[in-house]
């Protein structure tokens, strides 16, 4: 499999890599919020952003998903791994237990 879009899939192509890159963006936000509670810079204006980012984060994913679903290309993304949605909810439970338990 390669990371180019099938032939006469352009237009779905585009939305991809557009999708790709909002992800990218909301993911790169969330991980600085993450990172401020971590840090205990966190306010309670974070923390709401933070909830709101979280549910972008999923809404957008599921979006990315459904593109490369609509390709037939699900799971390749242009160099990025497959994402383990169970771990990464694991590891954000663990340091949410973490930062409580330094508290």
């Amino acid at each position: 499999m390669t990371n180019q879009a099938p032939e006469g899939d352009d237009e779905r192509a585009d939305r991809l890599a557009k999708a790709r890159a909002v992800y990218a963006h909301i993911f790169r936000a969330l991980q600085a919020s993450l990172a401020k509670l971590e840090a205990d810079e966190d306010t309670a204006a974070e923390a709401r952003n933070r909830q709101e980012l979280y549910r972008q984060h999923l809404k957008q994913l599921q979006a990315v998903f459904e593109i490369e679903g609509s390709l037939g290309t699900f799971g390749i993304s242009a160099g990025a791994a497959r994402i383990d949605l169970d771990a990464a909810r694991d590891e954000i439970r663990e340091r949410l237990a973490r930062i409580r338990g330094s508290r």
